[in-house]
């Protein structure tokens, strides 16, 4: 995970310029993006309430001031995390509330997959994001019918299919970067 996020970090400077209140205001941005991301699913799978006492327990907890002025990979790796669990409950949600699945919600299934598999890639707690995703693909709301559940299936198929080629995709990028052999890594 160090590696992407020097990676990401020096695109910045590139941008901004190498100043540490530079680096600060990008890690304070990023963590502000993942709370607000948290918001929106506590919101969808909850309530209000639960979000809103959430969303301030999360940005006021000494350990979230901390990580806002420490230079780490955690925040980027929450974000990551954030937006993968955002685009599974914002697709699961809509195809509980639509009649007709549509093409762009398989298109974020695949997109969250891809992140989860870089995810995993970063570090092996991603697994725990991948069991919350299918904790998420269970909730279901009352009189859920046979054709919205099956189409809850089919996008779940999607985003563990795309969870496997998006691991293989980070190993093999990671080995292009390395100049090694892809299938030494398997």
């Amino acid at each position: 995970a160090l590696g992407f996020y020097l990676y990401v970090l020096r695109t910045i400077f590139y941008f901004i310029g190498n100043s540490w209140m530079g680096a600060i205001a990008f890690q304070i941005g990023i963590q502000l993006i993942g709370f607000s991301l948290l918001y929106f699913i506590i919101r969808k799978t909850t309530g209000i309430c639960a979000a809103l006492t959430s969303f301030c327990l999360f940005m006021f907890a000494p350990k979230s001031i901390e990580l806002a002025v420490t230079l780490s990979p955690t925040v980027l790796y929450f974000l990551l995390c954030a937006l993968v669990l955002y685009f599974v409950s914002e697709s699961t949600n809509r195809i509980l509330e639509n009649q007709k699945v549509y093409v762009y919600q398989y298109f974020t299934a695949i997109l969250a997959g891809i992140l989860g598999g870089l995810i995993i890639y970063l570090d092996i707690i991603g697994l725990f994001l991948i069991l919350l995703s299918l904790l998420m693909f269970f909730l279901q709301k009352k009189n859920a019918s046979c054709e919205k559940i099956s189409g809850k299936a089919l996008y779940f198929i999607f985003f563990i299919i795309s969870v496997l080629i998006g691991f293989a995709l980070a190993v093999y990028v990671d080995c292009g970067l390395k100049a090694e052999s892809a299938l030494l890594a398997f």
